[in-house]
């Protein structure tokens, strides 16, 4: 919203067409997961995955439109123009993947 309202283009309804590289993310097997672990647990568990998933976004100039469930949906080159949008979608794709290995290792004990 601060984004938005700094921006002068923003000010009155309505909205500029562009194009933008769109990204979802979600726990695979999520089913899963939460059926062997307890509430508290799988709280656990998700809110580190959309902390550490939203901090890559936005680290990569992207913007998160909402959050789903285990899943994240986020684009990039808007509200706000992002030089090579379509490549820093892809790191944030890349470096995601790498994260998730990790969490997981943490979330297997």
């Amino acid at each position: 919203v601060r984004i938005l309202l700094r921006n002068s283009r923003f000010h009155r309804l309505g909205m500029a067409p562009c194009n933008v590289a769109i990204h979802f993310s979600d726990i695979v097997n999520f089913t899963g997961i939460s059926e062997e672990r307890s509430h508290t647990q799988l709280l656990d568990v998700i809110g580190e995955y959309l902390q550490e998933m939203s901090m890559i976004i936005i680290s990569t100039g992207g913007t998160i439109d909402k959050f789903i469930g285990d899943s994240i949906m986020s684009f990039w080159n808007a509200p706000d123009p992002v030089p090579q949008y379509s490549s820093c979608a892809v790191e944030a794709a890349v470096r995601g993947q790498q994260r998730l290995v990790e969490l997981r290792a943490g979330w297997a004990r």
